[in-house]
């Protein structure tokens, strides 16, 4: 099929996070070649989100490559295997890939901890993303689905580099298709007009929160945009099982 073509399919298409219910509570699949940032704190389970949508395409065949930088590859193992999301036989052919970033200041913590087979390591500088880029070029041209978290990063290098990463993030999305993830925490970490700035550059942004109730406690994800789609601002509710992420049957408009 021709180049033109094969851009035409992609931005005609559509993807599923293979989350049952999702998609029907949203009112669409995600447009193919999204870039969707996931906002929220450490008890949203918005990672989970991610890790979920990554695991169910792998096991549908398809591809994965999850960055990670202060946290360990065994840290997210550990986080998937809490809903039984097994992915050995998909690190072992190749299917799924970890690439750790490394800036100077993770250098020396990178060097302590123990050398994983099905770890790559990507050391950048203290002032330039550059090779970042290249990498997420690499494997977007490889047909992978692509998670990388941002918070550190947006915490250790200037705003204009945090943005012309995900710029041209964004056009490898579009250009090679797939979906992609950035997940960001929202915990106070980051003053809110940056994030809100870094939300205009993006295709989609779904923000996660945590609220108790009783016996237990109820999420929310409000879909804040999502281009190319006819989805208003929306909020659905989820729960957390034991198989992850369960989607509430009634979504609401915000």
């Amino acid at each position: 099929m021709e180049p033109r073509r094969e851009l035409i399919k992609r931005a005609l298409g559509t993807l599923s996070t293979g989350i049952a219910g999702f998609e029907q509570a949203l009112g669409s699949e995600i447009p193919n070649g999204s870039l969707i940032m996931l906002v929220g704190d450490s008890s949203s389970h918005h990672r989970s989100f991610a890790q979920q949508v990554m695991y169910n395409h792998v096991i549908s065949k398809g591809k994965v490559v999850y960055y990670s930088v202060e946290e360990s590859p065994l840290d997210i193992l550990e986080d998937m295997q809490t809903f039984n999301w097994n992915i050995q036989s998909y690190l072992d052919d190749g299917s799924w890939l970890f690439v750790r970033v490394i800036p100077p200041t993770l250098q020396k913590i990178s060097e302590l901890l123990p050398e994983l087979p099905y770890e790559a390591k990507l050391t950048v500088s203290s002032t330039s993303l550059d090779l970042l880029k290249q990498d997420i070029l690499q494997k977007g041209k490889e047909g992978r689905w692509i998670t990388l978290p941002l918070s550190y990063l947006l915490q250790n290098y200037e705003y204009r580099e945090i943005q012309e990463l995900i710029l041209y993030w964004l056009g490898i999305a579009h250009t090679y298709g797939g979906l992609h993830l950035i997940l960001l925490n929202n915990g106070g970490i980051h003053e809110e007009r940056i994030i809100s700035s870094l939300e205009h550059n993006v295709d989609g942004v779904f923000k996660f929160e945590m609220r108790p109730r009783m016996g237990g406690a109820e999420g929310f994800l409000n879909v804040k945009k999502l281009r190319k789609t006819l989805v208003t601002l929306k909020q659905i509710g989820y729960v957390i099982s034991e198989g992850g992420i369960v989607i509430e049957t009634l979504s609401r408009i915000i």
